[in-house]
């Protein structure tokens, strides 16, 4: 079966609790989510024509990783969008490859959707810029402890 990354539908509940966990744990309880409010964000990000998405990583039938496309992600940035959020590989499948995969496939879903130019914030330095991101500014997200994040943008017109 190998790995694939495949983009989620409503029928595929069965990889939503471990989104849910994933999100809980690396954002969610510090944001005052409950486990019930990611459900409903997660099942609501299953769009298949437009945005939000979300697409899965896929190996030997298990989730691994996943990513969304979004209109927004901080409310900060209005002025911006549409967004890659949620970015995540499970800790035991860092490393090996599958960041490359999920970059190739953000590339090919946003052009599918007519996307040009995609926009994320992160605090990585060094991690994005080799897929072709462009750092942007620091600015101030005005989140307790994750005050100051990167923006990157994405030409999608330059990646031919």
């Amino acid at each position: 079966m190998g790995i694939e990354i495949v983009q989620l539908t409503k029928e595929d509940t069965q990889y939503i609790p471990t989104i849910c966990r994933w999100f809980y744990e690396w954002w969610g309880k510090d944001e005052g989510f409950t486990m019930e409010k990611l459900n409903a964000y997660v099942e609501n990000s299953l769009c298949q024509e437009r945005i939000p998405q979300t697409h899965a990583i896929i190996e030997n039938g298990k989730i691994i990783g996943v990513y969304q496309l979004s209109v927004n992600d901080i409310d900060v940035r209005p002025d911006i969008y549409p967004w890659l959020i949620n970015v995540y590989i499970d800790y035991p499948h860092r490393g090996k490859g599958h960041f490359k995969k999920l970059m190739s496939s953000v590339k090919d879903n946003c052009k599918k959707l007519g996307i040009h130019q995609v926009f994320l914030y992160t605090t990585h330095n060094g991690m994005y810029e080799k897929f072709g991101w462009q750092f942007e500014e620091e600015f101030n997200t005005f989140i307790e402890g994750k005050e100051i994040q990167r923006l990157y943008s994405w030409n999608l017109d330059e990646l031919i």
